[in-house]
């Protein structure tokens, strides 16, 4: 019974991949070459050894260069020396490139260090599972291991290895069983990693990664005449070598520089590709590396049709997808040092990449009381997109894989069918809209709104009793809208909240209820989307940290049944 799958994902064809351009290919080699340039450097000056490895190496030998349709490269160094080079080349390229790697990099799920280029976006399938990181161009390192000089115990590094790579693997593919469904991979072998995965999914999928490459590098004697690639396609035993012929390099050329591939090249590429490697295979047979959207190798060329604005009051883990720009609200109220009580804001400066609500047209002074509109605002007056959205920093839209920050990809997905997208509704069942709020705020600030919107847009007041009367609505001020529709309903609702800041008396307010523009913004926004009748798709919603859900419900019912208490309102932190 043959379990691999790594065939499959050779021919895979993933939804929301596009294959590149000759022009883009070509571009992406050039950058490739341009980090692997720098590298190099790096190992010349530090002395560290090092070969091309993997598909570079064959591209060498055979093209004196690049593959013609390949995307990546790849680096074979001593796991010895990676220690040493890693702090070299982050001393010196820190500013310009990421490295990522199994242990360092939390939830990382790939068994290899990884170095990417800030500023450019090439997205793999396994990034859809790491939205912390920079997802730029990369090259891969792959770790030369050492293993023992005895046959006995080298069989037992060899067994402990292929059997934590294989649980890894397992593990691994539980993690991406929505995206590999919904990407036709469904065979044998899938649903029964998939299903082994998921008794192993009391740790996490970086826990698993961390453990293998722990266990590969058992061995620490550097003059063990065996060495092996336990990450590499053909796995511990199938990569076993001796040390002359792999750590050691020889020069060829790649794309016209010098590089150093193994001096056992020979022996190497058979164990790889088989004794005629210097053939190309036909088309149907050659690997297929996936790229999915956006793809751009410099800043400048980063898509700019989509903005989700991340509101926050603080540093605070952010998604690096191109679509979301954090935005630090309240930030006039930062920089002026002094943060009234019951502002989102703290004293200090705003964090090094985060735009700012105040500049330009702005209200940024006014986030105490509109909360992450100010953001919104700052977006309508300022920003220049096709579509804009809204999120919380520890409460955002869900991807396709379910237990994280939705991507660029799904976004734009729904986004070719609706104009507008918004969380899934939130049901109280025993409350209505009206009556939550009422026992969590004052209940005159619904009654003030209705008087505000009879007398200045009175075609919403059916559509204001019918959201007010029902148990359920979309809450959160979270949507993504295009960009004809965001402007017009900042137009409504920032009209409305101005009229309601000058008649609703805050001054005997808690600072939480002081938060009322924003909290009456939330139950607006389905009486606009129920007035417009503009059709709408929802996704569902995730929070970044844990949610105490027994405290949440006893507030709840002790709201309902003995009336508010301004102590107990909201428990959700402010924007």
């Amino acid at each position: 019974m043959g379990l691999s799958t790594f065939d499959a994902f050779k021919r895979m064809d993933a939804r929301g991949a596009r294959p590149l351009t000759d022009d883009e290919l070509h571009s992406l080699q050039q950058a490739l070459l341009g980090i692997l340039d720098d590298v190099l450097s790096v190992c010349a000056t530090e002395g560290v050894k090092w070969t091309l490895g993997g598909g570079s190496a064959l591209g060498a030998v055979r093209h004196h260069g690049f593959i013609p349709w390949d995307d990546d490269l790849d680096i074979n160094m001593p796991r010895s020396e990676w220690p040493r080079f890693r702090k070299a080349f982050l001393a010196r390229f820190g500013e310009k490139y990421d490295i990522y790697e199994p242990g360092a990099t939390k939830d990382y799920s790939l068994a290899f260090p990884r170095i990417r280029l800030r500023g450019s976006s090439v997205v793999t399938r396994e990034d859809f599972l790491l939205p912390w990181i920079r997802h730029g161009a990369f090259i891969d390192i792959f770790p030369l291991e050492n293993t023992f000089r005895n046959p006995f115990l080298r069989c037992i590094h060899g067994v402990g290895s292929m059997a934590l790579g294989f649980l890894y693997s397992c593990r691994k593919h539980f993690a991406e069983r929505r995206l590999l469904r919904a990407w036709g991979m469904n065979s044998f072998a899938f649903r029964v990693k998939r299903s082994i995965g998921a008794l192993l999914s009391f740790a996490s999928t970086g826990a698993w990664t961390f453990a293998w490459d722990r266990w590969n590098r058992l061995c620490r004697n550097d003059k063990s005449p065996f060495v092996t690639f336990p990450v590499g396609r053909k796995h511990f035993f199938g990569e076993l070598t001796t040390r002359d012929g792999m750590a050691d390099g020889c020069k060829a050329d790649f794309e016209g520089r010098p590089v150093l591939i193994p001096v056992a090249i020979e022996d190497y590429m058979i164990r790889l590709y088989g004794p005629d490697y210097m053939t190309p295979p036909p088309e149907a047979d050659r690997e297929k590396h996936v790229v999915f959207e956006p793809f751009f190798l410099h800043p400048n060329d980063a898509p700019t049709n989509l903005r989700i604005l991340v509101a926050t009051h603080k540093q605070y883990k952010m998604p690096t997808d191109p679509a979301y720009l954090p935005v630090f609200v309240g930030s006039a109220l930062k920089s002026a040092g002094s943060v009234p009580t019951g502002s989102s804001g703290v004293a200090g400066s705003v964090p090094t990449g985060f735009a700012r609500d105040d500049e330009g047209d702005n209200i940024s002074k006014k986030n105490p009381s509109y909360c992450e509109l100010t953001a919104a605002y700052w977006a309508w007056k300022n920003l220049d997109a096709d579509a804009v959205g809204l999120v919380h920093y520890r409460r955002h839209f869900a991807s396709s894989v379910g237990t994280l920050p939705a991507n660029w990809q799904d976004f734009s997905a729904l986004l070719k069918d609706y104009d507008i997208i918004l969380p899934k509704k939130r049901n109280y069942f025993i409350e209505t809209t009206r009556s939550q709020y009422a026992h969590a705020h004052h209940g005159k600030d619904l009654d003030i709104t209705r008087e505000v919107i009879a007398e200045w847009c009175p075609e919403y007041v059916r559509a204001f009793d019918s959201v007010m009367a029902s148990t359920a609505g979309h809450r959160f001020n979270m949507f993504v809208m295009k960009r004809p529709i965001f402007h017009e309903y900042c137009s409504w609702l920032f009209g409305i909240l101005t009229v309601l800041e000058q008649r609703i008396d805050t001054s005997d307010y808690s600072a939480n209820d002081k938060r009322v523009l924003g909290f009456i913004a939330e139950r607006l926004l389905d009486v606009w989307i129920e007035t417009k009748g503009i059709p709408y798709a929802e996704m569902p919603v995730i929070h970044l940290e844990s949610q105490n859900w027994p405290i949440k419900a006893i507030k709840f019912l002790y709201r309902k049944f003995f009336r508010r208490q301004s102590s107990l309102a909201s428990a959700e932190e402010p924007a």
